[in-house]
This record gives structure tokens, C-alpha cells and sequence, in this order.
């Protein structure tokens, strides 16, 4: 995917790039709804872009994907094993084991999923 935007600031080899609106967001407005500022996006400053530069940012889909079934699946896979697991069990511990066991999946769906996106991040590709 390919993003357009401006470098508003620079951070080592990194730059901060405010994202452009593009023409089918104007109609939705959802983003605006959520984040109500435009986006912003740390990119990897490869072609040493300067501050106020528009440029283009490539973001790798198949990682997004793969990063979106690390921070929600597998917290989610914790919480139904965890649910089945306290259900069958006859202890008083019930509770501590569904907490345990969804903790457990959570900080590693989360770890996971923190550490891919630091391997993967954005790449400003050129200058516009």
C-alpha cells in the first residue's frame, strides 16, 4: 500500500509523516470519527527526507495482517481456551486459572505482534 504525505518531523533515521486525506475519505469521515486529527506515521528515512517534504510511504499489507492476528487473535484464542478450561474443571480456582491463562495469551499476543511491527515498519520510497 502506498501512502502520500508530508515529513513533519525527524527523528534519527526516522521521520514522522502526516498522512494526506485522500478523495473517498472525504465522504466517510470514519477515521475522523476515531483519531480526530489526520494520521500520523513514523517511517524509516531511507532517501534522507527533510521536514516539510511531501513523499510517499510504501506499508507492507501482508505484515498488517499478520500483526492484526497477533494483538487480537491470540488474545482471543486465550480467552475462549481459557473459558472452556475454567468450564470443565471442578476447583475453586476457577477464576484464577480463566484470568491466568487469558493473561498469559494476552501479553504474548501482544509482545508478538509489538515485535513485528518494529521489524516491519514504514519506508519512505520517494520524494514528491
Amino acid at each position: 500500500m502506498i501512502e502520500k504525505g508530508k515529513v513533519i518531523e525527524i527523528k534519527g533515521n526516522n521521520a514522522f509523516v502526516l498522512i494526506e486525506e485522500k478523495e473517498k475519505c472525504k465522504n466517510c469521515n470514519l477515521c475522523k470519527k476515531i483519531i480526530p486529527r489526520q494520521p500520523i506515521i513514523e517511517a524509516e528515512n531511507y532517501i534522507k527526507a527533510n521536514i516539510g517534504e511531501n513523499v510517499e510511504i510504501e506499508i507492507n499489507e501482508d505484515y498488517l495482517l499478520k500483526i492484526f492476528l497477533y494483538i487480537y487473535g491470540i488474545p482471543l484464542t486465550g480467552f475462549i481456551l481459557a473459558a472452556l478450561i475454567s468450564y470443565f474443571l471442578k476447583t475453586p480456582f476457577k477464576i484464577f486459572i480463566f484470568l491466568s491463562i487469558l493473561i498469559i495469551f494476552w501479553i504474548l499476543g501482544f509482545k508478538k505482534g509489538k515485535k513485528l511491527s518494529e521489524e516491519i515498519k514504514p519506508k519512505i520510497i520517494k520524494k514528491i
